[in-house]
């Protein structure tokens, strides 16, 4: 493996190196605003290949060491067994069992070499895997940094994901290729991407994949994007026959949309609105999901009001005509402005909503905290039904009394792992 990925590597690099030389040997015949660009964009390619094969570089070093660690203390297994075996028969589980002694001199050399061979092949066996388990570990590392370092842009807790869900940084650039015909690039991008993908990565969602509803409105650049996590706190909450999983977590403001009941993320540089529900997860391990239902309008100015609601998809005593009880729903409005995005809303008591604003450059904002009233597993209970205003909302909501509403409606994004969505 070290041998064959170390000549994928060279080869890499070679042909980078050959493009970049090749680009530029265009000049002086070439020159101009394309070639500057062209050649400007052969640089920065040339340095992402060898930052990306120096992490290869040290995969083939892993590889490498792990190799001659393992042939080292495999040969010094093999010497024990085949010493072991002239007195012993030495099982699957490298467990000792005597051979026929024809005389008592073979017993007695028995009795004195059974707890040193047990112990040598314990210990060679037990460095063995010890080897295995870190050469594991390096190696999923390694290849979470090798992910995480070629895309563009990725936000920290998409790199970090990367690590632990292999493929998610795919499946992510696919769901947003699907919408825009392009690849992200840049953190608004990658969260809208994040979104996007309906993919569940939580064991407990048991595969069922998250309900997404989009919408087109007009961009506003240098808004950047405004995510809208609603959320569980706890691990547990109540519900009839049986109760539910939460999200079990705090606010945060790098948080993941598949760590939400729903999510509503306002995209004003690519103009689009972006409403997702995940699967609702039972303690016996009931799994289900439902669409939100999401109306959007827009001013001139670029202000957006979001009416939305989300019903549980586990509704108590399993009667559909419950439902409303676990009825997540609100009513907000976006602002625009020099300083960043306004907020002015009616929304539910429960549960926990976080309102953020990303910028192109990076950066994030805390636009509103907005904790549930109660955290407990009793919480949804006991405040659902309940909500509360934030800022001027009836002024808010009055400039949009003549604007016309589109529904976001759903849309079948193609996965990485087949399947739609």
């Amino acid at each position: 493996m070290a041998s064959n990925l170390d000549g994928i590597r060279r080869s890499f690099v070679d042909l980078a190196e050959t493009m970049r030389s090749d680009v530029h040997a265009m000049a002086p015949e070439w020159s101009g605003i394309a070639f500057d660009a062209a050649a400007h964009r052969a640089d920065v390619e040339c340095d992402e290949v060898r930052r990306i094969a120096g992490t290869m570089q040290a995969i083939v070093d892993t590889y490498d060491g792990g190799a001659r660690e393992l042939d080292s203390m495999l040969g010094f297994l093999r010497a024990v067994v085949t010493e072991a075996e002239e007195l012993f028969v030495v099982g699957e589980d490298w467990a000792l069992t005597r051979k026929p002694a024809v005389d008592d001199e073979l017993r007695a050399r028995q009795d004195e070499l059974a707890d040193y061979f047990a112990e040598r092949i314990r210990n060679a066996v037990a460095g063995i895997r010890a080897i295995d388990g870190n050469l594991a570990a390096a190696l999923e590392a390694l290849g979470g940094e090798l992910s995480s370092n070629s895309p563009q842009g990725v936000p920290p807790e998409l790199r970090e994901a990367a690590v632990s869900t292999p493929g998610r940084l795919t499946a992510a650039s696919v769901a947003f290729e699907a919408m825009f015909g392009r690849r992200p690039v840049g953190v608004v991008d990658w969260r809208t991407a994040m979104a996007l993908d309906t993919t569940s990565y939580l064991d407990k969602n048991q595969g069922v994949r998250a309900e997404v509803v989009v919408g087109r409105i007009e961009p506003v650049p240098g808004q950047g994007l405004v995510r809208m996590g609603l959320y569980i706190p706890a691990g547990e909450v109540v519900n009839f026959i049986h109760n539910d999983l939460g999200d079990d977590r705090d606010e945060d403001s790098a948080f993941d949309p598949e760590r939400t009941r729903a999510s509503m993320y306002v995209d004003y540089e690519n103009g689009v609105v972006i409403a997702r529900q995940n699967p609702s997860v039972g303690v016996t391990g009931e799994v289900a999901v439902g669409a939100p239902a999401v109306s959007v309008q827009q001013l001139p100015d670029g202000s957006v009001r979001l009416v939305y609601e989300a019903r549980n998809a586990l509704p108590p005593l399993g009667l559909e005509t419950l439902t409303t009880f676990h009825t997540v729903n609100g009513d907000i409005v976006l602002a625009p402005g020099p300083e960043g995005v306004g907020v002015a809303a009616q929304i539910g008591d429960y549960p926990s909503l976080e309102i953020y604003q990303d910028s192109g450059s990076g950066g994030t904002r805390q636009i509103y905290i907005d904790p549930a009233d109660s955290g407990s597993k009793w919480g949804p209970a006991g405040n659902l039904p309940f909500d509360h205003t934030l800022g001027d909302y009836r002024s808010a909501t009055k400039r949009f009394d003549a604007v016309p509403s589109m529904a976001l409606q759903e849309s079948n994004f193609p996965s990485a792992r087949g399947g739609g969505s």
